[in-house]
């Protein structure tokens, strides 16, 4: 008899020597018959395999759709999470006994309990400080950002200086401004004296003047000559897109200088946090978050004449017409011009107090051939330039750094090259 092929199963061989042993119990002995009996059983076997495969399938079908469901919502929510902002927070504190993290936002002016997922954040992570993103809907904890004691500390650019006005070539005008509007201030008992008195200085000073003329080094020399703490923000970077962050980081920065008085603050382009606002009636360029900043950032100045306390804040613009008349009003603007024809060669002298000089080096012949609306940072490049070529061509013919020396003529070729590569890209500009 021919071996019948069992669906779905290996075991054929022992199967079918179950089936005759089974057929023999009935007391069949034909072989037909029992050949019958194993072929029935087979049948009702198959069935089995089939309705057993059936809801297999069926079950599979199941779970697919339920995965494709699924995955259609978290498709959903990734959509909304990206179309609605996230709301940015502070953890105040951890309430362990109710497993709940008290949270501040809007910019302080609202708190908020949330629970926090500990398969995603340890406890030891959510400490007073953190920054934290949260699910615009649930408020549940989406990202631990960094930890700062004042918020606005991750803003800060610099926070300490060691330049001198001596380091500064030309500007002695500029100099004598500053010493006088901040000395008296910068003294924390004739501040106080001042304050008592009712005497209001401005203390702000808009420092305005073409890119690269010294404004940053100026502010930097202020405060180390003064010997007081000097805290460096480029202001753009405190405007954030959630409500009330930005406020907040500006009540922050001063908080953080109430710390460290005497201090001087500086915020370098002041025109992207107080860009002027129109006076035609239609709406302002900027948006109300920087408008309320703005608004924050005038209490601060204000607050400091009431409490008598001695802080200098020291803004920078390039332009001060795109400044809002809210910050000239509160400030006393102090032009840094393009350094002239003195200043030019101071400049160079000090830039090049370091280099190996020829003896007859020339800087009057250096300062006639340098363009007049070249700045402070332009002259830098220019010796930075002319170290670089004489050190490369130190190294071609196998001598040391520092073995020739530089001369006018160094400077000459670096000048015109500079002035000729200007030139071409004016030529291109125009030409477009």
């Amino acid at each position: 008899m021919a071996t019948a092929n069992f669906v779905g199963t290996d075991r054929k061989e022992e199967l079918l020597d179950e089936l005759y042993e089974e057929a023999k119990l009935p007391g069949y002995t034909d072989e037909m018959e029992i050949a019958e009996h194993v072929i029935s059983k087979q049948v009702e076997r198959l069935v089995e395999y089939e309705q057993a495969i059936y809801k297999l399938r069926l079950g599979h079908r199941q779970v697919e759709q339920e995965r494709k469901t699924a995955r259609d919502e978290l498709d959903k929510i990734h959509k909304e999470l990206k179309s609605t902002p996230a709301v940015r927070g502070y953890v105040i504190k951890y309430e362990k006994k109710r497993d709940k993290v008290l949270v501040s936002v809007d910019g302080g002016n609202r708190l908020i309990h949330v629970i926090p997922r500990p398969h995603r954040f340890p406890r030891d992570e959510i400490v007073p400080g953190k920054e934290v993103d949260l699910n615009p809907r649930n408020h549940n904890i989406l990202e631990l950002l960094d930890s700062y004691k004042y918020k606005a500390e991750k803003f800060v650019v610099n926070e300490s200086t060691n330049v001198t006005y001596e380091a500064i070539g030309g500007l002695d005008i500029v100099k004598e401004k500053l010493r006088e509007h901040t000395e008296l201030q910068l003294d924390p008992a004739i501040s106080k004296e001042m304050a008592d008195a009712g005497v209001e200085l401005q203390n702000a000073l808009l420092l305005v003047g073409p890119p690269g003329t010294g404004k940053t080094m100026l502010a930097e020399a202020v405060a180390n000559e003064a010997g007081v703490s000097f805290i460096g923000v480029n202001a753009p970077e405190l405007v954030e897109k959630w409500l009330g962050t930005t406020s907040a980081n500006i009540r922050d920065l001063y908080e953080l200088a109430r710390k460290k008085a005497p201090c001087i603050v500086f915020m370098d382009e002041i025109d992207g946090l107080a860009l002027k606002r129109r006076t035609d009636g239609g709406e302002t360029d900027a948006g109300d978050e920087v408008r309320t900043a703005m608004l924050q950032l005038c209490a601060e100045l204000d607050g400091f004449n009431r409490r008598g306390e001695s802080i200098v804040t020291i803004f920078t613009s390039n332009r001060d017409d795109r400044v809002d008349d809210a910050i000239l009003s509160r400030s006393k603007q102090i032009e840094v011009p393009v350094p002239d024809r003195d200043a030019k060669r101071t400049i160079y002298e000090i830039k090049t107090s370091k280099y190996h000089l020829d003896e007859d080096i020339d800087f009057n012949r250096i300062v006639d051939l340098t363009p007049a609306n070249c700045t402070g940072r332009d002259i830098t490049k220019i010796c930075t330039e002319v170290w670089l070529k004489k050190t490369k061509d130190t190294k071609r013919i196998g001598k040391k750094v520092g073995e020739l020396s530089i001369t006018t003529a160094d400077f000459e070729d670096v000048i015109a090259s500079r002035s000729v590569t200007r030139h071409i890209n004016t030529m291109v500009e125009v030409g477009e």
